[in-house]
């Protein structure tokens, strides 16, 4: 039996008798990341292996899946593991839309459900969006509404005032305007100055 290296001493609490457990040989590590191309996959593994290697970069995600024909005929498990590894429930949830039915076999087309997702995706943030623009231009209407309208009842009082003679510096005091107002005011009411 090989030597069991210091970690794996302190996790066996120092059981000589454990080693005969654990075989010592190399593994190899296969880096998905790290690889370009999987062509020299020739099982499911290479869809799978490629959709781990684009998922954060979207655009060559879709073109790959949507280029590649092999994404039009996956089984059941591989579409499983794509739906994990893409983190989209729905394209699990919702395979019976996808299913193609080749030989008395079963196989999905994630091309198909990719871009109905994408479709499904886009519909519901145009609809939130259409939603929040509504809110957001009421609440602004509303706003500006409010302000016109103070505007407007200032300007009627300044204008009833001028018409009974009263001065620019009484209208500023008790109508809380500026001299600026008084005088567009005046203008609009064909007012002349007192």
């Amino acid at each position: 039996m090989g030597k069991i290296n210091a970690a794996m001493r302190i996790f066996l609490c120092d059981r000589e008798d454990m080693g005969r457990f654990f075989a010592n040989y190399p593994i190899t590590l296969f880096c998905v990341n790290e690889q370009v191309s999987f062509h020299m996959f020739h099982t499911e593994l290479r869809e799978v292996f490629s959709v781990m290697n684009f998922r954060r970069d979207k655009k060559r995600l879709f073109e790959i899946l949507l280029q590649e024909p092999s994404y039009r005929a996956l089984d059941a498990e591989t579409l499983k593991v794509l739906s994990i590894i893409l983190n989209a429930p729905k394209l699990w949830s919702e395979r019976v839309k996808f299913i193609n039915k080749n030989e008395n076999k079963e196989e999905y087309d994630m091309c198909q459900a990719m871009r109905e997702l994408l479709a499904d995706a886009e519909a519901a943030g145009r609809k939130q969006g259409i939603s929040q623009g509504i809110s957001q231009g009421i609440s602004q209407g509303i706003s500006q509404g409010i302000h016109q309208g103070a505007t407007d009842k200032t300007r009627s009082v300044v204008l009833n005032m001028l018409a009974r003679g009263m001065s620019d510096e009484d209208i500023c005091a008790i109508a809380e305007c500026t001299a600026e107002f008084i005088h567009t005011a005046r203008m609009q009411g064909n007012y002349e100055q007192v």
